[in-house]
């Protein structure tokens, strides 16, 4: 064989080999850029021109919506028959999917609505509620989170309703300085 064709027959299962394992990141690598295109993993920007180019392939920018490291442990939840560390996990995220900066962002950064997002994570950290967002929190309170009128606490029905605290809390127990 190798007179004829140039190769050895003892290289033939290690190519094979290779191939399976190439075939085998390959198909990894694949599940990771669909991981982070879905919409609830990231968001696609509204403009036209935001785009990024590598070795000439335009793509249309993608923020992520959590960190990379929560993202992994719901990647390993989704595909648990797919064992990827986090660091490779990180290098198969496609060069078009990029974390927000504060320029980036698509809603204000406004003291009422900031102040809002810390109180909440305070109430988390203080193991004080067990809504997992501000989102949890605000429907919680009101009748419907479309209208206008509901959100302003002009409803009748929402004036009322108040958000379910965890009634373990002890003040001894957290000091927190300022």
């Amino acid at each position: 064989m190798r007179n004829t064709v140039g190769i050895s027959r003892a290289s033939l299962p290690v190519q094979q080999k290779m191939s399976k394992r190439r075939a085998w990141s390959e198909m990894k690598k694949d599940k990771v850029r669909d991981f982070f295109e879905q919409d609830t993993v990231s968001r696609s920007t509204s403009g036209k021109k935001e785009t990024v180019t590598r070795q000439k392939r335009k793509m249309q920018k993608r923020f992520l919506l959590e960190p990379v490291d929560k993202l992994h442990k719901v990647f390993q939840k989704e595909h648990n028959q797919v064992q990827i560390s986090r660091t490779t996990f990180a290098r198969f995220k496609p060069f078009w999917v990029k974390r927000p900066s504060i320029r980036d962002r698509d809603t204000c950064l406004c003291t009422v609505h900031e102040n809002g997002r810390l109180l909440h994570e305070k109430l988390k950290a203080l193991k004080m509620t067990k809504n997992n967002s501000v989102l949890d929190v605000v429907s919680q309170m009101t009748c419907e989170l479309t209208r206008k009128s509901y959100m302003y606490n002009e409803c009748s029905e929402c004036t009322h309703k108040q958000p379910a605290f965890e009634a373990s809390y002890s003040e001894d127990d957290h000091v927190t300085s300022w």
